[in-house]
């Protein structure tokens, strides 16, 4: 099962970082949704240096301090089987990927059995 970050983790992680001021309400609601699927793989998209779960495997486009797979998500096919995954989860991100939403959004529903996606409001 995946183990998720708490508040300690990320109350260690904004004292390095201030870019994740004011995300914890969110960031729990989707580790809430996320655990009541019982989960035990997750591919997280552009967690950078705050992966929600610490067994996951983050892809980001650039290196991050928690290591994870280097791939720019808008290149298909990604480097994952079929349904590798239990859940996919990109929070924030899928706003950045340039007009490549809908070929990314059918490489998620390849590799993972669901997904929690979360966007801009206004976006």
């Amino acid at each position: 099962m995946l183990e998720p970050v708490n508040y300690e983790d990320y109350l260690n992680t904004l004292k390095q970082n201030p870019y994740y001021a004011d995300r914890w309400p969110y960031y729990a609601e989707a580790i809430k949704q996320t655990m009541e699927f019982k989960p035990n793989t997750c591919l997280e998209l552009g967690t950078w240096d705050f992966p929600l779960f610490k067994n996951s495997i983050p892809m980001n486009q650039q290196s991050c301090k928690m290591g994870g797979v280097i791939h720019d998500a808008r290149k298909t096919p990604w480097p994952f089987e079929n349904k590798q995954f239990d859940i996919f989860m990109a929070l924030q991100v899928f706003e950045h990927l340039d007009g490549h939403q809908s070929k990314i959004f059918e490489e998620v529903k390849r590799v993972a059995r669901r997904a929690i996606i979360s966007l801009p409001l206004e976006w």
